[in-house]
């Protein structure tokens, strides 16, 4: 396969992940993909025409790599983030796009240039005319790239490495990669010659790139997925419980629960509890997932089994449902499964061992 069919491949795969994330029910991350996709599929052949020297043919592109280049920067932290973090897109993220925002509306008022002038701009910075005119715009785009994916780099210590057997050093290398690239680019533009030669293998190696992780993940579905959780442990070890006394917080916390015992309340979730200790939800789950090494909901249920295990021996005849209710379970199937689980029997039969033990 020569390098023209290996980039027209990363281009159209580019763009039909891009196209594919309109399938499904329509949510931030799936835009947030589109735009990294759509971003990819755009500046391949942004430098694949323009170190083919046809970019005179099509004007309409020229300087469509600014903005392409923030989104596909941009969406990428956003979308790493918010999977370290567990959580929704936010207003306060929306604002990390205004540097796109202000890119796409200055290509959008470009796009409306006389096609003949666009030409002849095309054709003069072929010739080495005028490349300096064209040097800030460049820099800018390069810049806001670069702190884009340096603040991804820094979302986790173990980008760091250079160990490539794991996930971690093969994204970090995938990183750093991408913004060498950008500064070579933007160096090379003073120079078309250079520029030429560097847009062409920036083409291959978004191509290549592109299409290994696509072998990859239909080979490996789950590589990708066991990246993210990954992530997600790593990134929360290291921020949520920041700031916090842990042994504090883990006081307080066997407080609500053995002397206010709040686990009776059947709508305690994992938000409300957070709220009554003061701090987030995510550090709260950090606390619980890796301090005390339980999930919220499996810790709740050990406090409700605990206190329905005492009432089911020290109330003998009343119903299994009303004891299941007060001890903050919904319905009886729950807590038929919650005891059952943790128990290893059901609260019938425990009762009855107990009492018989009793006699």
């Amino acid at each position: 396969m020569n390098f023209q069919n290996l980039v027209w491949l990363g281009i159209g795969l580019a763009g039909l992940l891009a196209v594919a994330q309109f399938l499904g029910k329509i949510v931030w991350k799936r835009l947030l993909l589109a735009g990294i996709f759509g971003s990819i599929s755009f500046l391949i052949l942004y430098l694949f025409k323009f170190s083919d020297y046809s970019l005179v043919q099509h004007p309409e592109l020229f300087m469509g790599y600014i903005p392409a280049s923030i989104l596909l920067s941009t969406s990428f932290y956003l979308l790493v983030r918010t999977y370290a973090e567990d959580r929704d897109f936010t207003m306060a993220d929306l604002l990390q796009l205004i540097p796109f925002g202000i890119a796409a509306i200055a290509y959008g008022i470009f796009l409306f240039v006389d096609p003949d002038t666009k030409s002849t701009l095309i054709l003069a910075l072929y010739q080495g005319k005028n490349t300096l005119v064209f040097l800030p715009f460049t820099l800018i785009s390069a810049m806001i790239s670069l702190v884009f994916l340096a603040r991804t780099y820094r979302l986790d210590p173990r980008y760091y490495s250079f160990d490539f057997s794991r996930r971690q050093g093969v994204t970090g290398l995938v990183i750093l990669t991408a913004m060498a690239l950008i500064i070579a680019m933007s160096l090379g533009t003073i120079s078309v010659p250079i520029a030429v030669v560097l847009a062409k293998w920036g083409s291959i190696l978004f191509s290549a790139g592109l299409i290994m992780a696509a072998a990859i993940q239909i080979r490996h579905p789950d590589y990708f997925l066991g990246w993210i959780t990954e992530l997600k442990k790593n990134y929360q070890k290291r921020y949520y419980l920041n700031g916090i006394d842990i042994a504090e917080t883990r006081s307080r916390l066997v407080e609500l629960m053995e002397t206010q015992k709040c686990y009776r309340d059947n709508e305690l979730s994992l938000e409300k509890l957070a709220d009554q200790l003061n701090i987030t939800r995510y550090q709260l789950s950090q606390l619980l997932n890796t301090d005390i090494k339980i999930s919220f909901n499996r810790f709740i249920q050990g406090y409700r089994v605990d206190a329905a295990k005492q009432l089911l021996v020290k109330y003998p005849h009343r119903t299994i449902l009303s004891i299941a209710y007060e001890v903050g379970f919904n319905s009886n199937s729950a807590f038929q499964n919650a005891f059952k689980s943790i128990v290893g029997k059901t609260p019938s039969d425990y009762r009855n061992e107990a009492n018989q033990v009793r006699l």
